[in-house]
């Protein structure tokens, strides 16, 4: 944890000693929800749902539970990925790579933990949808909704990222746990 702050504290400081522009580009990359623990949480939880596939590579060109997971926790909203044209909807013929949030993932290695309900590895998008989600469900278990500004943020947790409105900014500012965050 404490390398991890580190590093993070090192790179904004030397940013911040280049320039304002490039600070933001920098302080972009540390979403507050990416905790040195996330790859663990995914891992976990997504083994636990009998997906495959927990370490940092995929099979057959689709990104896995835990792949999905921590790319949520590195700040990618929710909804693209598990939209319908979101980064989940892959097939057999969508490449061996995608790179998230200036991470790049492996999507065309052999996965070292399958079992008889993913004999092949990852075999669908129904891992990355449930990696999405579950990401989301850690976030959640615990927050408490903040209403911002007279607005009711009560439906923050089941955001689909569309609503553009006052309201619908005010509240994800004032809720960055939630599934569309700024």
């Amino acid at each position: 944890m404490w390398r991890w702050l580190l590093v993070a504290v090192a790179t904004v400081t030397t940013v911040a000693e280049n320039s304002t522009d490039s600070m933001a580009k920098a302080t972009s990359r540390f979403h507050p929800y990416y905790w040195p623990h996330a790859g663990q949480t995914c891992y976990f939880r997504c083994r636990d749902a009998g997906f495959c596939c927990g370490g940092s590579a995929s099979s057959n060109q689709m990104i896995s539970c835990a792949q999905a997971c921590v790319m949520r926790a590195r700040g990618t909203p929710e909804n693209d990925l598990t939209s319908e044209k979101g980064l989940c909807q892959r097939n057999s013929a969508s490449g061996c790579s995608v790179t998230v949030n200036e991470m790049s993932y492996d999507l065309c290695s052999t996965c070292h933990d399958l079992t008889s309900n993913c004999p092949h590895g990852v075999e669908s998008s129904a891992a990355c949808n449930y990696g999405a989600r579950t990401w989301t469900e850690y976030l959640i278990a615990g927050q408490e909704i903040v209403n911002a500004q007279g607005c009711d943020c009560a439906w923050i947790p089941h955001d689909n990222c569309e609503s553009k409105d006052f309201c619908a900014l005010a509240c994800r500012k004032a809720n960055p746990w939630g599934t569309c965050a700024p």
